[in-house]
């Protein structure tokens, strides 16, 4: 179903923004603890911490996510667009997240840019409960970040959607 379709529904904003949200989420969730599973037993990964705070993460994450992909292809026109947006954005948050480079080794200004990125703050809390064994009471910033960003990008798509059901 498009925007455009959905822009005709008697649904409130929040309601449609949620069914697209939360579908997303439940198959991503089981695609995440699949391939958990799937690296302890095959590359002996370590699980040193807690499983709900790396379900929580995960989830604030993929929510984030999602509502960064739902800002996408509300302010595009067309699936091309969208697509060379997305990559426009993501090859950058990726390498300024610190999962290839390490954040200390990349020059001063990059170090300062991946401040903004959500994908550093995923990331560390990862390592931190997975090799680690920390817990909320350690991780409990970045993941407040998380949860804040998340948060604000979901009133920025509903202030998005309203825009375009309005003016269409």
């Amino acid at each position: 179903c498009t925007f455009e379709q959905l822009l005709l529904t008697p649904l409130l904003p929040w309601e449609v923004l949620l069914g697209k949200l939360l579908p997303l989420l439940a198959i991503t969730l089981v695609m995440v603890v699949i391939a958990t599973g799937f690296s302890q037993v095959v590359f002996d990964l370590p699980f040193r911490g807690s499983w709900p705070m790396f379900m929580t993460s995960t989830i604030v994450y993929i929510v984030l996510t999602s509502e960064l992909g739902l800002i996408l292809g509300l302010l595009n026109q067309n699936m091309l667009q969208a697509f060379l947006t997305t990559l426009f954005i993501n090859l950058p948050l990726v390498q300024l997240s610190g999962a290839y480079t390490p954040i200390e080794a990349m020059p001063p200004l990059f170090q300062g840019l991946t401040l903004l990125d959500p994908l550093r703050y995923y990331i560390f809390i990862l390592r931190s409960v997975l090799l680690k064994g920390i817990g909320f009471d350690l991780l409990w910033q970045p993941l407040l970040l998380l949860v804040i960003v998340a948060v604000g990008l979901f009133i920025l798509c509903l202030y998005l959607f309203k825009l375009q059901k309005y003016h269409n």
